[in-house]
């Protein structure tokens, strides 16, 4: 005949063990969610959309400012921050805006409603003016629904034609710095094999724990 506290000991076997069960799951789901939503990923922004208006020149050919706007449109294409609307909108919407270009380039609300026809985020003007091969270059970067003045560069390129289409490339990644890499162990690989990881040491867990169990529902996981 079984004693009455072995038979209470078998009843509260199965409670034991879900409640185990229970709480290794809960610990396991709490350390994945903390993981993915505390410390994983956040989700990225997408990138400015950026009106570059026709090149203003002068002492240079025209060409030479539409070269430096396709490299750096170009420039742009192959970054990830920050995408240049097809020129053809920019140059159409600069020419429906009602005063004169020069003025209209001088004046930082001008430039912002030629970038809300279009619509972009952002506007950049640019004027070239040479001497020689020496090019100076002028960029003026501004917000398109406020006009704020985000840059405004002033520098000298050697080398004529050529040099200002390298240059594009550089001044891209200067107004338009992509953002940094983040760490491996901040990279969202990292988080799902984190949150792996803990299930499967959930699961390890619970298999020794039911391995371990004795007929009267103690559970033994180990002498010290």
């Amino acid at each position: 005949m079984r004693s009455r506290a072995s038979s209470s000991g078998d009843r509260a076997a199965p409670r034991c063990r879900r409640a185990t069960g229970a709480v290794l799951l809960r610990d396991a789901t709490l350390a994945a969610l903390l993981a993915l939503a505390g410390c994983g990923p956040t989700a990225s922004r997408p990138a400015p959309r950026v009106a570059i208006v026709p090149v203003d020149t002068v002492g240079v050919p025209a060409a030479e400012g539409q070269a430096l706007q396709t490299a750096l449109t170009s420039a742009l294409d192959r970054s990830r921050a920050a995408r240049a609307v097809p020129g053809a909108a920019a140059a159409a919407a600069a020419a429906s805006q009602p005063a004169e270009w020069t003025r209209c380039r001088e004046s930082s609300a001008c430039l912002a409603g030629v970038g809300r026809r279009v619509p972009a985020d952002l506007v950049l003007s640019l004027a070239v003016a040479g001497l020689g091969d020496l090019r100076l270059v002028r960029s003026r970067l501004l917000r398109a629904d406020d006009a704020l003045p985000l840059q405004d560069l002033q520098e000298t390129v050697q080398g004529g034609r050529p040099a200002l289409e390298t240059y594009a490339g550089s001044l891209a990644r200067r107004l338009f710095p992509e953002a940094a890499r983040r760490p491996w162990y901040q990279q969202w690989w990292f988080f799902v094999a984190a949150a792996g990881v803990a299930g499967a040491t959930a699961a390890a867990t619970w298999a020794v724990v039911r391995s371990q169990r004795h007929a009267t529902g103690v559970v033994h996981l180990g002498d010290l």
